[in-house]
Formats: structure tokens, sequence, C-alpha cells
């Protein structure tokens, strides 16, 4: 229960975060808590919502009904796809893949996009990817990744057993999992990043203040009121994605601004929360 009390009063009681200077076992543990709680607010609804809209079926579905029958050779830096009669050109609702290793000459990825969204194109000598709305072309061809690929063949059986395998249950809960873990790492870094540079900030400020806070106190304050900019980031991040950090960093200044000067004189009383 501490922490839910926790994370309410952070948001509006700077009395209670001017006494947590004196927390600091306390305050590590609710920032990484708080770290976890908002890793799973942006991660789960991410596999949930591709569970539910039924991407991952349709997936499987193209794979194994709308790919024709393919044999695919990689070798000493050129792909060549034979069992399949080329240009083979699929078109779904969004996107478009063009296969085409036999022609002699060299088909551009913004020719066959059409009124999809993304396109595909795949040669014998590069594949190219474009995403209409960014208006980026990616390119990357064989011939690059010799040196680090092996020579290596795959047909279309063994593409739907390997699409399949990935796209089973227990792999999408495992590969889930680990997203998770590498986005609660990341956010747990940038977040103590974040709290440490407003703490330096706001030692400089108490300083000239000639304050009697010091920067373990600040810190201790800053991991608790780090709550409201973190939730107020998720929200801008639909919103104002560009000026998000910018605002998050000045409500936490302004959180920590408001422990440490409103109550200056305030002694480090212990509340239990």
């Amino acid at each position: 229960m501490w922490f839910f009390n926790s994370f309410i009063k952070s948001i509006y009681d700077f009395g209670w975060l001017a006494q947590m200077r004196a927390q600091a076992g306390k305050a590590a543990a609710y920032f990484f808590l708080l770290v976890f709680f908002l890793t799973g607010l942006l991660t789960v609804p991410l596999y949930v919502n591709a569970y539910r809209s039924g991407f991952i079926n349709q997936a499987k579905e193209i794979v194994s009904e709308k790919i024709p029958n393919f044999t695919a050779t990689w070798n000493s830096g050129q792909l060549n796809v034979t069992d399949l009669p080329q240009p083979y050109i699929m078109r779904e609702k969004d996107f478009v893949i063009m296969v085409d290793t036999v022609s002699s000459s060299s088909p551009k990825v913004m020719d066959i996009i059409g009124e999809a969204n993304m396109a595909i194109l795949v040669t014998k000598e590069y594949f190219q990817v474009m995403d209409k709305k960014s208006g980026e072309i990616q390119i990357q061809s064989w011939e690059a990744g010799a040196k680090d690929i092996k020579d290596y063949k795959v047909t279309k059986g063994e593409l739907v057993e390997k699409v399949n395998k990935f796209l089973s249950p227990g792999f999408l809960y495992l590969a889930a999992l680990i997203f998770f873990i590498l986005a609660y790492i990341v956010k747990g870094i940038a977040g103590i990043l974040f709290v440490l540079l407003a703490s330096i900030i706001m030692l400089v400020v108490v300083s000239v203040s000639k304050k009697s806070w010091k920067f373990k106190e600040i810190f201790s304050v800053a991991m608790f009121a780090l709550t409201l900019p973190a939730v107020l980031g998720i929200v801008l991040q639909g919103v104002l994605p560009q000026w998000s950090t910018l605002i998050e960093f000045i409500v936490l200044l302004m959180w920590i601004g408001m422990a440490v000067f409103k109550n200056t004189d305030q002694k480090n009383e212990i509340e239990p929360v």
C-alpha cells in the first residue's frame, strides 16, 4: 500500500515530499517500482492490442496461404529465387511486396508502392523498404552482408514452419517478457539520468540560496517527485511529442523546488508511508 500512498502524495503534497529527504532507501525502492509500473503501462497494451487486432493470425495467413511456393538461395552476395513466377507482386491494403531476381533492369520501390503505405522490393542484389508516410527509403545490398552471413537456402515450407514457431503463444510471451525487461532497463537508466540532472541543477540553486539541503536529500525527493512528470510524459507523447521531455523536466524541477523552498525550515521528520 505504501507505494500507492506515495504515488498519490508525491503528486500534490509538497510537505510530504520534503519529509522524504531522509528516506533515500524508500526513494530508491519507489523509483524502481514506479519505472516498473510505467514500463508495464506502455508495453503491455502493445502486446494485448497486437493479439486482439488479429495481426498475428493475419501474418500467419499471409505466409501460409497468400505466398506461393518458392525456393530462395542466398549465395556469394546474391539472392536467387526459383519455383516462383517473376516479377511476383503481392498487394494488400497497406503494403505491397515485389520479388524480382531475374530482370536485368533495376526496379525501384517507389514505382510499385501505389496506394499502399509501405512497399518492399526484393531483387537479386538488394532489397528496399519504403514508408510512404515518412517518405523514407531504406536499401540494403545482399553483398554488404556477404562477409557476415553464410550461404543460405529456404523454401516456403520452412518459412511457414519458422513463422508458426515465432508467432506461437509461448514464443510471443517470451518475446514480450524480453522486450519488457529491456524497456525497463532503458527507462530506468533514462530516469536516473533525468533525476540526476535535475538534482544537480537544484543543488546549484540551493547552494546559491544558502539552504541547508544536501545532494542526497535533493536526489531522494527528486525520485519521489518524478511521479507527475513521468505520467505527464506518457500523455504528452500523444499530443506534443517534440516538447514532452522538456515539459517533464521543467515540471520535475518545479516539484523539487516546491518541496525544497516551501518547506525549507521543516525538520527531517519521518512520516510512515
